[in-house]
């Protein structure tokens, strides 16, 4: 018997670990989240004197933070703070986001100061920094101590913020020397549609002590198409020396950039922020040696120096591109490729039966503006019913422009069978290496349609007479002696017709108010189911999946016009909504409406990457439907 007790109590034990450890591992886990965060306080100088000011910086390496609490600046008045910043720190090339809060302090008494732990909110853990120690000594000028008749402590404050502001200006002078950012094109002249190549080049001495670096906003370039080139890490590639300085640089931004307007266009400039660490010298030693530069390369690491830390914005110069037109005129089957191509067509089967699909490619190889080559345009039979096309895209991004291929497949249903040809398709492309157009024209095919198992009924016409039976001419009638006119099955019958036309009039009418109640439900519910599927939209296009974007907005722009105006799933085209749209006195909103859905139908085919056209997009999408909502009511 005790060994069974001891038994069961070792399986209890047993059924506990495999409870027990599970819980142990998440909750470390869960520790472990809640302090890899950092939050961490620093002073540009920890030994000052009274009246001196000093930089206090609380600095958490994540973006989204709450719940910030600071201190108390016992012996200190606060200037300045809280300043914030987000910005992508960059420390010998590696790359991290950091969020940070900072004061200016003035010393205001002589003494030992503890600056306590500061507060902040990041993913529900509540984090604390470390505390800082602060020595404040005595003023050893007595300008400082001594205040002349007649000045406020107005008048002070202001010599302090001159003397802050004086002192930011020499610091942005000389950090401008050592530290700028440039702007390379490869041209300042192109045809539109001829890719151009972009550089944002960043110089820095070797001896200026950058602590970080930032890109706070990226340039608009507006009337190009863009392709940015990814930089996972800023590495200095080489150094270079300018006007007897040497500097290290680094490309910092790379964009192939496509003009899709004539004319002199901008091309912005690259704007970045930096915390950069310069010595102080006391105002007499600056006013023989300011800024202390000779001694600032002599040591770099500041030994035993006062020291600031400075923001300065560099900025790149403006660049200019003349995009000149293409010549005219332009051929008729002009495909907007600009560059270098080949063009070939083929087809996946030459004989096939009524109503199966076949495949028609198209294929665009070479260099230039692939993404922006259009489809070629084919004249079939009527009797070739032929989709719209679906795109396949292998491109790579390079200096010198887009290089792969871009195919495009038609899949053609033939209805009746019948020879058939698929004629030659001509693709027109302009060479601005040559400065001419040029024109390829595809192979022809030749089709064989057979007679499918679901023909056109249509075509069984010639076998009706089979289905006539012959007259007989030898026929005996005999007499009925019953009378049916007074009989109640007469009147039966006679009132039936009468009975099933009133039973599907009611029938109908009921039908009719009834679908009629659910469309104006739908009608008056259109905006609010809209917006569910808007929001779903924009929840992919924060997570950065813009398939699935482009998807969702196609689906809630169909299921609005679909309850706004009873359209059935099968209408549901571009065209039919756009058509119902200027019927129903929508016709401003019927083009913007129409885009929309030809850029979402487009995007199943297409990669889009940029987000800021998907942003725009649902935008217009939302306007669309307010416009049309305020106008209902």
């Amino acid at each position: 018997m005790q060994r069974s007790d001891n038994l069961n109590n070792k399986m209890k034990i047993t059924n506990y670990k495999k409870y027990i450890i599970p819980f142990l591992l998440i909750f470390f886990i869960n520790i472990n989240n809640a302090f890899s965060a950092s939050f961490t306080a620093s002073v540009n100088n920890n030994n000052v004197e009274v009246g001196e000011q000093v930089q206090i910086t609380f600095k958490v390496d994540k973006n989204k933070v709450s719940g910030f609490k600071p201190p108390t600046f016992k012996g200190f008045s606060v200037l300045m703070g809280p300043s914030q910043s987000s910005y992508t720190q960059i420390i010998n090339g590696n790359v991290s986001q950091s969020f940070s809060y900072s004061y200016v302090l003035r010393a205001e008494a002589p003494g030992e100061y503890e600056i306590g732990a500061a507060q902040i909110n990041v993913d529900g853990n509540v984090l604390r920094s470390n505390p800082i120690k602060i020595k404040v000594s005595k003023s050893k000028n007595k300008q400082q101590q001594q205040v002349a008749p007649g000045s406020s402590q107005q008048n002070q404050q202001q010599n302090q913020q001159q003397q802050e502001k004086t002192l930011s200006k020499e610091a942005n002078d000389l950090i401008s020397k050592h530290l700028f950012v440039r702007l390379n094109v490869n041209k300042n002249q192109a045809y539109q549609g001829e890719p151009v190549y972009a550089t944002y080049r960043l110089y820095i001495n070797p001896e200026l002590n950058v602590l970080s670096a930032s890109a706070p906003k990226q340039p608009m370039f507006n009337g190009f198409w863009s392709q940015e080139f990814k930089i996972d890490q800023i590495q200095y590639s080489g150094s270079e020396t300018i006007n007897g300085i040497n500097y290290r640089y680094a490309d910092i931004a790379k964009v192939l950039l496509i003009p899709q307007q004539i004319g002199n266009l901008t091309i912005e400039p690259f704007e970045m922020e930096f915390i950069v660490r310069l010595r102080v010298q006391n105002q007499k030693q600056r006013q023989r040696d300011p800024w202390g530069f000779d001694d600032f390369f002599d040591d770099p690491f500041f030994g035993g120096a006062n020291y600031r830390d400075f923001k300065y914005i560099g900025k790149s110069a403006t660049g200019k591109l003349n995009v000149l037109p293409l010549p005219e005129p332009i051929p008729e089957y002009f495909a907007n490729g600009v560059g270098s191509y080949k063009f070939t067509a083929s087809i996946d089967k030459n004989k096939v039966k009524t109503n199966e699909p076949f495949s028609l490619k198209y294929k665009v190889e070479g260099m230039g503006n692939l993404k922006l080559v259009q489809p070629p345009i084919l004249n079939l039979s009527k009797d070739l019913e032929q989709f719209d096309p679906k795109f396949d895209e292998n491109i790579n991004i390079t200096s010198a422009g887009m290089i792969g291929d871009k195919t495009f497949e038609y899949i053609i249903i033939p209805r009746s069978p019948g020879n058939y040809t698929i004629p030659s398709v001509s693709f027109v492309y302009f060479d601005y290496n040559q400065k001419r157009y040029f024109t390829i024209n595809s192979e022809e095919f030749s089709i064989e349609v057979e007679k499918g198992m679901y023909q056109d009924i249509n075509s069984n016409y010639s076998d009706v007479n089979r289905d006539i039976k012959f007259i007989k001419d030898n026929t005996t009638l005999n007499q009925n002696n019953r009378n049916f006119l007074n009989s109640i099955w007469f009147y039966i019958f006679s009132s039936l017709p009468i009975l099933t036309f009133i039973f599907i009039f009611l029938y109908k009418r009921k039908k009719e108010n009834d679908e009629l109640n659910i469309a104006q439900i739908n009608n008056k519910n259109a905006a609010k189911y809209a917006k569910k599927r808007l929001s779903g939209a924009r929840k992919y296009l924060d997570m950065g999946s813009i398939p699935e974007f482009y998807e969702e907005l196609h689906r809630a722009m169909l299921e609005y016009f679909s309850n706004k105006f009873d359209i059935k799933s099968a209408d549901l085209s571009k065209d039919n909504i756009q058509n119902i749209m200027i019927q129903n006195g929508y016709e401003s909103e019927s083009e913007k409406t129409y885009k929309i859905l030809e850029l979402c139908e487009m995007a199943r085919y297409t990669p889009y990457s940029q987000i800021e056209n998907a942003q725009y997009l649902l935008t217009q999408s939302e306007e669309v439907i307010m416009k049309m909502e305020q106008r209902r009511k």
